[in-house]
């Protein structure tokens, strides 16, 4: 799939929380920070474990509840161990109220 598809909307994202989101076979969380929304993958490439379950922004990273591993949401670098590999980063666009990705 190459298209944006309709994924949330930015009115229902609480800023800072991560909100988990399936497009697809994609499961992908979602965070606001302001008017910018970033859309990553939702799995820890540490443990697999959903980076929204839990999972908080601090400094520009997320940051996953089972072993704290962090992840940058800009490009998804990993910024804290055990988290050695990134994670996936999706394009967004915003469309008035509507958070748009393209998987």
């Amino acid at each position: 799939m190459t298209d944006f598809t309709h994924a949330a909307k930015i009115s229902e994202l609480p800023e800072g929380t991560p909100v988990r989101v399936s497009i697809g076979r994609e499961e992908i969380a979602l965070v606001r920070q302001g008017n910018t929304v970033h859309a990553v993958s939702d799995a820890c490439t540490h443990s697999e474990f959903s980076l929204s379950d839990g999972g908080h922004v601090e400094d520009g990273c997320i940051i996953c509840s089972l072993h704290c591993g962090s992840f940058r949401l800009s490009d998804g670098e990993a910024c804290d161990p055990p988290a050695d590999d990134p994670i996936r980063v999706f394009e967004v666009r915003l469309d008035g109220d509507d958070v748009l990705v393209k998987v």
